[in-house]
Order: C-alpha cells, then sequence, then structure tokens
C-alpha cells in the first residue's frame, strides 16, 4: 500500500519572535526528541490519572519508536526548528473500519499528540494538527479519531478548538 507523502511545510510563528518551524515526517534522527517529548506527556497522564498511569515513563522505546517510522500505515509527524529539534510530535494510525452494520471507511488515528511543554499556546500543536488532517484528506480518510483523558482540560480545549467533537463517551466505574 502507497501513502501519500505531504510536502515540508516551513513555517514561522509570530509567538515565537518570527522562529522557523519546520513540520514534515519523522525519521530516525528525531527518536531523542520525540523520547523526550514522551516523558511529558507521560507525565501529564500520570498527574491526571495516577490510579492507571506510572510514574516516570514513556509509551514507546527507540526501537519501537524505529519499528515505526518503519511502516508506512503509522507515520509520525514532527515540528522542528531549523537546528532540527523537535518541539512537538503527532504519531498516527491509519485505520480502516467497518463491517456488519457499520459501513466501512478509513480513518486516521491519532495515537499521541505533545507540544514540548515550554511551547505549548504558540500554534505548533495546531500546525501539526492541520499537517496530519491533510494528510487524512490526501488518504480519503472520513474521519480523524484520537482519545483524551477526560481531566486533561488543556488537550480537551486545544481538540474543541481545532473543531475535534465526542464521536463516543468510555465511561467507567473505579473499584
Amino acid at each position: 500500500m502507497i501513502l501519500v507523502d505531504l510536502p515540508v511545510i516551513i513555517l514561522t510563528i509570530k509567538a515565537l519572535k518570527d522562529k522557523i518551524v519546520i513540520i514534515r515526517r519523522a525519521t530516525e534522527k528525531d527518536i531523542s526528541g520525540i523520547i523526550n517529548l514522551l516523558y511529558q506527556v507521560s507525565k501529564v497522564h500520570y498527574e491526571c490519572r495516577p490510579d492507571i498511569f506510572e510514574p516516570d515513563t514513556k509509551k514507546y522505546s527507540a526501537n519501537e519508536i524505529k519499528e515505526i517510522l518503519e511502516d508506512y500505515s503509522r507515520p509520525i509527524f514532527v515540528a522542528a526548528d531549523e537546528t532540527g529539534k523537535v518541539a512537538c510530535y503527532c504519531f498516527c494510525v491509519i485505520q480502516r473500519n467497518g463491517g456488519g452494520v457499520l459501513k466501512r471507511f478509513k480513518t486516521l488515528y491519532i495515537d499521541d499528540l505533545c507540544v514540548d511543554e515550554s511551547l505549548r499556546g504558540k500554534g505548533i500543536g495546531g500546525a501539526l494538527l492541520d499537517y496530519a488532517t491533510a494528510f487524512a484528506k490526501a488518504e480519503k480518510c472520513h474521519n480523524i479519531t484520537l482519545n483524551v483523558w477526560v481531566g486533561n482540560d488543556a488537550a480537551i480545549s486545544f481538540y474543541e478548538n481545532k473543531g475535534l467533537t465526542p464521536q463516543k463517551i468510555v465511561l467507567e466505574k473505579k473499584l
């Protein structure tokens, strides 16, 4: 399966004093920067739900990220400065859904999105989500989906401001 490859996007972020940000597909040289951000998002999840998440962990190892980078149906997009420092990442998965009572359709699932904590609110995450959206449209996806933990109010607000709305709600009863 050949997927669409979007061109590199170069932005000037006014909120960062006209700093140049390059949005592109991640490469192996980005792995250490991605790992730094994985620790940051893990911290947010732990603070939100310490009953579920372990402290000081990360979702993927360097080897797992390398494997994902080799799987074209699981693109990772990054926003990096002109020196290559990763400011934001977006892990994606192309999913094929449907069958039975559901129509068949393709979804871009955002597995994880993190903006460096020092750069949040500057527009980088929004630009990267727009890039992932353009990729999903080029792939002829029906929708974009993601999960966000209740209590992560900043993320919920960010996604709502980018036009995402609830698709379904998962309820729980703690025992």
